[in-house]
C-alpha cells in the first residue's frame, strides 16, 4: 500500500511593477489589505501547481482504490454551463454503494474545482484576489485533505428542513478533524436537492470509505 506524496514543485517568485517580490501569504499583516486589493488578481499563474497536485491526487487514487474513472464528465459539463473555462476533468466512482463519488475539475484560471457526494464543492484557490493573499501551498493542503478524508470515508453531508417556517432546506457537511459548514440549497435546483435527501437517507452510516484495491 503507497501513501499520496505531492509531487515536486520549482520554487516560485512574482515581482510587483516596482521589481519587489511579493511576498504571497503575508502580504497584508495587522493593517489588511487595502480596498482596491479585493477587486484585483495579480498573478494567477502562481496557482498553476494545483493542476499537478490535482493530477497526482487522481492518480494516487486510481493506484489505491478500487474505482471507475472517466475524463470529461458530470462536473466539466455543469461548470461549462456556469461559463468556468475547463482544461480537463475527472470523475471518480468508488465500486462500492455507499461510499462517495468525486469529480475534480481543472480549470483554466488555473485552479481546481471540487465536487463530493452528492451537494458539496469548493473551489481551490477559494477566491485568489490580491486582498484573500492566497498561495498555491495553502490551496493544495485543502485541496488534498478533503480529497483524502472524502476516500478515507470522513465525509458526511446532511439536508433538513426542520426548524425553518419556510420549508426551505438546510445543507451541512463535514470533514473530520479538519472542517463544517452549513448554508441554504437556493441555489439547487428542485429536482437536485429531492434527489439529494432522498440518496442521504439511505445512508445510516454516512459516506464509507473507499474500497481498496
Amino acid at each position: 500500500m503507497t501513501s499520496y506524496v505531492r509531487p515536486e514543485i520549482a520554487p516560485q517568485e512574482y515581482r510587483d511593477v516596482s521589481g519587489t517580490v511579493i511576498p504571497y501569504g503575508e502580504r497584508w499583516g495587522l493593517a489588511g489589505p487595502p480596498e482596491d486589493s479585493y477587486s484585483c488578481v495579480t498573478h494567477p499563474e502562481r496557482f498553476a501547481p494545483l493542476h499537478e497536485v490535482a493530477r497526482a491526487l487522481v492518480a494516487h487514487l486510481t493506484l489505491t482504490f478500487d474505482i471507475e474513472i472517466e475524463r470529461g464528465a458530470s462536473l466539466a459539463d455543469e461548470l461549462g454551463r456556469r461559463q468556468i473555462p475547463i482544461i480537463d476533468a475527472y470523475t471518480l466512482r468508488p465500486r462500492a454503494v455507499d461510499a462517495a463519488p468525486l469529480d475534480i475539475a481543472l480549470t483554466g484560471y488555473p485552479g481546481v474545482v471540487l465536487a463530493a457526494g452528492v451537494l458539496w464543492e469548493s473551489s481551490y484557490p477559494v477566491c485568489g484576489c490580491d486582498a484573500c493573499d492566497e498561495t498555491w501551498e495553502r490551496a493544495a493542503d485543502e485541496l488534498e485533505s478533503h480529497v483524502l478524508a472524502v476516500a478515507d470515508g470522513r465525509f458526511r453531508e446532511s439536508v433538513a428542513t426542520q426548524g425553518r417556517a419556510d420549508g426551505r432546506a438546510t445543507y451541512g457537511y463535514r470533514f473530520a478533524g479538519s472542517m463544517s459548514g452549513t448554508g441554504g440549497l437556493t441555489h439547487v435546483s428542485d429536482a437536485k436537492r429531492e434527489a439529494a435527501i432522498e440518496r442521504l437517507a439511505t445512508l445510516s452510516a454516512g459516506w464509507l470509505s473507499w474500497p481498496r484495491r
